[in-house]
């Protein structure tokens, strides 16, 4: 979970540089979707600065072709539409949460 929150932070600050709480959801499904999405690539040997040798796992995205599958299967019975203020909203025939 704590790598989870730190990515949160992470991707506020570099990708989003604000949420509203209006669209909250939207943006922490996005950085949800990004945190599956990902596979480990392989793995590094890094020194600190004591000298200590710590291995650290590489990450990398899976491809998109790989990803679309994924996406077709959660957007069953969902349509996204927009608000008379130029907002989205999504329509959703099941429980987005159950």
């Amino acid at each position: 979970m704590e790598g989870f929150n730190s990515r949160v932070r992470r991707t506020i600050a570099g990708v989003f540089h604000h949420i509203s709480p209006q669209h909250a959801d939207l943006y922490f499904h996005e950085i949800g979707f990004r945190w599956s999405q990902r596979v480990v690539s392989g793995s590094a040997i890094r020194k600190t600065r004591h000298g200590r040798e710590i291995m650290r796992r590489l990450w990398s995205r899976v491809p998109p072709a790989l990803q679309l599958p994924t996406v077709f299967c959660a957007a069953t019975g969902r349509q996204m539409r927009r608000s008379p203020d130029g907002g989205i909203t999504i329509k959703s025939a099941v429980a987005v949460f159950g």
